[in-house]
């Protein structure tokens, strides 16, 4: 990955805020087959189809775990299966009703999900089978969805990205990824494409993530305010980061946040900002949604301790979600596993 030219920072003053950076084929290749494109199929409408936004692979095993945004599926059901207005609905409406309404979507297939195979040249449409968000976004934006596979499926056909909840440097660069549209059309297979149908285009941005903000505006739950807007589409990709292996010259590419939505910023900041910004939901806050694998039923964070679910650092696997007598999820480390420090 090129960078150019070199981000702001105390050094590099007149430098921009994030870039798009020069990728080479192996790098987009090795994207393409983390990413996972969701489009709307409009039933009203056979000729129309939306991209809805992006999701990334973290898993395989009898399903494909992908990590995405609850906003673009709770969005794309209010527009192709209203809700019906009544006196009991509330401010934040119907629960069992929205759930009705989802289940109808996904079982008519108005939602579908892209996926390219390690070193295919095409790529296929499978089905959701499951699901585990919040209804309302403002709630937590992070959502687990997971598609259809066949039985036994080698997991080395999927290229998986790592789920990475440990503490890294605001002064590190960060990549935000995601299908904005365009060209690149996926072949015939199984369930494929039709040929100029869904192009796929991918949009990819580096910058920094400014600040943890425990109370955001427009949302009930911490998010990374990140110096790099996003465009439509976005949606649900993953916010990468760098984690040096040890091994000269390499470093292993982690997902640490689910892009939510953008952020509109003042037109001077201290911190050199004026371009917008992007609100991007911590992936620790994902590592509590329920998870459906060979059965059993998880917190995602007890997959990854069970090694279902590949991650990086010690967090994502090193901590466990306790109820308290109040029924709130509170963090704490394993038994097993060692404190920090």
């Amino acid at each position: 990955m090129n960078i150019e030219p070199n981000l702001f920072d105390w050094d590099n003053p007149s430098g921009p805020q994030w870039v798009m950076p020069q990728l080479s084929k192996g790098e987009l290749d090795d994207l393409f087959e983390m990413l996972v494109m969701f489009i709307g199929h409009d039933p009203k409408d056979s000729q129309r189809v939306v991209v809805l936004g992006t999701g990334f692979l973290v898993g395989v095993a009898d399903t494909l775990v992908v990590l995405s945004a609850a906003h673009i599926f709770s969005w794309w059901t209010d527009q192709v299966m209203p809700p019906k207005r009544h006196a009991l609905r509330g401010i934040d409406g119907d629960k069992e009703d929205f759930l009705t309404r989802l289940e109808a979507v996904i079982r008519n297939r108005n939602i579908m999900a892209c996926v390219t195979p390690r070193g295919a040249h095409g790529g296929s449409i499978l089905p959701i089978v499951a699901f585990s968000f919040n209804q309302n976004p403002l709630d937590g934006d992070a959502a687990i969805v997971q598609l259809a596979i066949e039985p036994k499926t080698d997991p080395f056909k999927f290229r998986t990205l790592p789920i990475d909840a440990d503490p890294f440097d605001f002064r590190d660069i960060v990549m935000m990824a995601g299908f904005t549209g365009g060209h690149r059309e996926l072949l015939r297979g199984e369930e494929p494409f039709e040929a100029g149908l869904h192009p796929q285009e991918l949009t990819v941005r580096v910058g920094r993530v400014a600040e943890r903000v425990d109370k955001p505006d427009g949302f009930r739950r911490p998010m990374y305010r990140v110096n790099i807007p996003s465009v439509a589409g976005m949606s649900g990709g993953p916010l990468i980061a760098f984690r040096q292996t040890g091994l000269e010259a390499y470093s292993l590419t982690t997902a640490a946040g689910v892009i939510s939505r953008s952020r509109l910023a003042p037109a001077i900041l201290l911190d050199h900002c004026h371009e917008g910004e992007t609100w991007v939901a911590p992936i620790d806050e994902a590592l509590t949604r329920k998870v459906y694998i060979e059965g059993k039923l998880s917190m995602l964070c007890d997959a990854v301790h069970a090694g279902k679910i590949e991650a990086h650092g010690r967090v994502a696997g090193g901590v466990e979600w306790v109820k308290d007598e109040a029924g709130v999820l509170n963090p704490r480390w394993r038994k097993e596993t060692n404190t920090p420090g």
